[in-house]
């Protein structure tokens, strides 16, 4: 867990430019949180055990509080609802994206959510602002939020020590008349073993990290029970449960080429 998270920091200081990352402060898990897309409302309950938290949780828990969601590995469900949240993120590229599939006894829905952080508020960074503009047309200019609730971090020039914490930017994309078959998503989800993929930690050789390249975490919750695990560069991995990862990945971007274009 601590190389883990040792290249978690490492990406993170690649992408933002950041000196000495200190800390994220956790968002306590509200009783009822509200979803900003077509998935239906769940009510959460706080978990009952202590989990361990998801290798790129600094980055992905602002992103969850953003869109008025808990951090997964804080709550639970009802035994018969189930969540699945997919990240496919981390690399030096943006926007980074979010699939999550909820299951109910009233069916499937899903949100498929662009995000990004940024050291300034993203209206007024030259390098964020285009794609800005473009994922707020790909929204509907409904579905956008930001708010300065990134990680907090320190960052020392010419000997003086600098406080900052970074601007998030979130959209949840309006797929129109191309909204995707939410039930049929999920059930190639589980083809490809989406709630039972080993953690990397676990397999042998040990796995390597491309640093340009492009990662996976997946957090599934059904009821009470919940793992996530973490796949960085799956397709140069040298495990066969790795090319399940990667199916995960293609299947996340082809959701992309449906987004309706303004």
């Amino acid at each position: 867990m601590e190389r883990e998270m040792g290249l978690a920091n490492l990406l993170k200081h690649l992408r933002t430019g950041l000196l000495v990352p200190i800390a994220l402060a956790l968002v306590s898990a509200s009783s009822e949180a509200q979803t900003t897309g077509r998935a239906a409302p769940l009510r959460y309950d706080s978990a009952s055990v202590e989990r361990e938290p998801p290798a790129f949780a600094f980055a992905t828990d602002p992103v969850a509080t953003l869109m008025s969601l808990p951090p997964l590995y804080l709550v639970e469900l009802p035994d018969s609802v189930e969540e699945i949240r997919i990240w496919v993120t981390f690399g030096i590229v943006i926007p980074d994206v979010l699939l999550r599939i909820t299951k109910t006894e009233e069916g499937v829905a899903g949100d498929f959510v662009y995000w990004w952080d940024t050291e300034e508020y993203p209206a007024q960074d030259s390098f964020f602002a285009a794609f800005r503009s473009d994922m707020q047309q790909l929204s509907g200019r409904n579905g956008c939020k930001e708010a300065q609730i990134g990680m907090e971090f320190t960052e020392y020039r010419d000997g003086m020590e600098i406080k900052h914490r970074e601007w998030v930017f979130a959209c949840k994309v309006d797929f129109g008349s191309h909204e995707p078959d939410w039930s049929a998503l999920r059930e190639r989800l589980m083809e490809l073993r989406v709630f039972d993929l080993p953690d990397p930690r676990t397999l042998e050789p040990e796995g390597f990290v491309v640093l340009d390249g492009i990662s996976i975490e997946v957090e599934v919750l059904r009821g009470a029970h919940y793992r996530s695990y973490t796949y960085s560069s799956p397709d140069l991995q040298p495990w066969p449960e790795a090319k399940f990862a990667d199916s995960i990945i293609d299947l996340v971007r082809g959701l992309g080429r449906e987004v309706r274009r303004p």
